[in-house]
């Protein structure tokens, strides 16, 4: 009778148990807040899905997500999750403490097994540990987490160690760093590098253009616009042969590309040289062949730098924004190039430096080396040949 009643227990024990295993719904959901971001979540959905096929997955992102196969629960233009700027911040956290609780709320409610998390790192260490807390059980996965190593930590750290199961970081500098703080992070590749590797070749032909990266925010079309108009009203004057390259985001409406064309105007600047781009294909091939490029930090300075296109890094926030970033920010460079080599590889203009002179000047000495086949110029692309070995993946097929 005992043996039954053990055969018993042990029967309806593995009834109770079958349905929890077939709850696992195979579902996914990605949050992204900018438009760099939704580029990354698209490419670790593309590992997601060649390690699991059958992968569920919704998202806030936008068209790269889409086209990566998520379904877009919300394009993140919709919500403000992902800002830029101490000021900006403030004034729209209101609207980010809101859509912050909708965001949880519909994770929570719809059954999903993982959360991947990737960039803003003011609200996704706090996203972590919100989920966790409801749902232990959930797997959470930060994808490209807070720049710790430039920011400082700032108990993100701790919130990441105690709510995330797993850290991919997309630089292998970053690796090291996180072990130093007990936390095990992987690299698995510079999410573009394969795309870029395609046009490697293309580099060695450069033409008369110069690609000029404005900014992907509004903030920082307002700040920049008519500085660049005026750099390219200068280099124009003196080499008519040059062309420009303006590439800007596709989600950006009429009137901030009205507000660029405007600027270009009332400068006097003949718009049939300058390629207003917003159609992404074939970018890479575009700032693999230009001479040089002006840009603002972030990716596009790293993309640049792999394709060997000697750029000049310019950057200048509100005065109070710029007091706040020299109170925490912990290294002398701010383009990704100069930080990851620890080399002043790329000319960096800061803030007060940041004027139409010093950029001016800085673009013609590099354009006359290029049209001079000057050693200047020859060595400047060589220096970022480093950056291809650095960024190089070790095991392309590598999976999650």
């Amino acid at each position: 009778m005992k043996k039954q009643n053990l055969l018993l227990l042990i029967l309806i024990t593995l009834i109770a148990t079958f349905p929890i295993n077939a709850q696992k719904t195979n579902k996914c959901f990605i949050l992204t807040g900018v438009p760099s971001a939704d580029r990354i979540g698209a490419w670790y959905l593309n590992k997601l899905k060649d390690k699991n096929p059958e992968i569920i997955c919704q998202a806030m992102g936008g068209q790269n997500l889409e086209q990566a196969g998520a379904q877009i629960y919300k394009n993140f233009n919709e919500f403000t999750i992902g800002v830029g700027g101490l000021g900006n911040f403030i004034t729209k956290l209101p609207n980010i403490i809101r859509n912050f609780k909708l965001i949880k709320n519909y994770i929570l409610d719809n059954n999903f097994d993982r959360v991947v998390l990737v960039d803003s790192p003011l609200i996704n260490p706090l996203m972590a540990r919100s989920l966790k807390k409801q749902k232990p059980e959930l797997k959470i996965t930060y994808v490209a987490p807070p720049e710790m190593w430039l920011w400082g930590k700032w108990g993100i750290d701790g919130l990441l160690k105690e709510y995330c199961n797993k850290i991919i970081v997309i630089h292998p500098n970053e690796v090291e760093w996180y072990k130093n703080q007990g936390i095990k992070a992987k690299w698995l590749e510079y999410p573009y590098y394969q795309e870029l590797e395609q046009c490697f070749d293309l580099s060695e032909n450069k033409t008369n253009k110069i690609a000029i990266f404005i900014g992907s925010r509004k903030v920082e079309i307002d700040t920049m616009v008519d500085i660049f108009a005026q750099v390219i009203k200068k280099l124009s004057d003196k080499h008519p042969e040059l062309e420009f390259i303006l590439p800007i985001p596709k989600y950006f409406q009429a009137d901030t590309i009205n507000q660029i064309k405007e600027a270009l105007l009332q400068n006097n600047i003949d718009l049939e040289k300058i390629s207003i781009a917003q159609d992404e294909k074939d970018k890479f091939k575009e700032f693999a062949q230009s001479c040089l490029a002006i840009s603002k930090p972030g990716t596009n300075t790293l993309e640049l730098a792999l394709l060997k296109t000697p750029t000049i890094i310019t950057y200048k926030v509100p005065f109070l924004t710029s007091l706040f970033i020299k109170l925490i920010y912990q290294e002398s460079y701010v383009g990704l190039p100069n930080l990851l080599t620890d080399k002043d590889l790329c000319k960096e203009l800061l803030q007060s430096e940041c004027n139409t002179e010093n950029i001016y000047n800085e673009a013609e000495k590099l354009y006359s080396a290029f049209i001079n086949q000057d050693k200047f110029y020859t060595k400047q692309l060589n220096k970022l040949e480093e950056l291809r070995n650095i960024l190089k993946p070790q095991n392309p097929k590598e999976k999650i």
